[in-house]
């Protein structure tokens, strides 16, 4: 007898009858978790959602950015150099931050679309 476990947690037994040579062998998966379905439901499910994905971490990097900047301009407003500033560029700076402000603070940059209107789904689909 031989028993196999890989790293999925399935067990594979194999046996030989040593008189008659027959051979079996058996795979043994796990009653929990999920099955190859719904593994390869979630998998779909992904590829359908990656882009929608892609854009939300665009606009996470991007507000992380504006904090990032807002943070060194209010550093830099403590400076002795922020005196030798005009108004207008101060003026300039102000506006500036206020709209950096308003654009970080806004729930999205544009309304999403969902997934794409063909899913992944369909695609393979159409290939079978």
């Amino acid at each position: 007898m031989k028993f196999l476990i890989d790293a999925n947690g399935i067990l594979q037994v194999s046996a030989r009858e040593q008189r008659s040579g027959k051979e079996a062998e058996i795979q043994v998966q796990p009653s929990y978790g999920l099955t190859d379905e719904q593994v390869e439901g979630m998998l779909l499910e992904s590829f359908d959602y990656a882009e929608e994905d892609f854009r939300q971490r665009q606009v996470i990097e991007a507000r992380n950015q504006a904090e990032t900047i807002l943070a060194a301009l209010e550093k830099g407003r403590n400076s002795p150099a922020w005196g030798q500033l005009t108004s207008d560029e101060h003026q300039r700076i102000t506006k500036q931050a206020k709209a950096l402000k308003e654009a970080k603070t806004g729930k999205t940059t544009k309304p999403s679309a969902g997934p794409s209107t063909t899913s992944t789904r369909e695609r393979c689909a159409s290939l079978s």
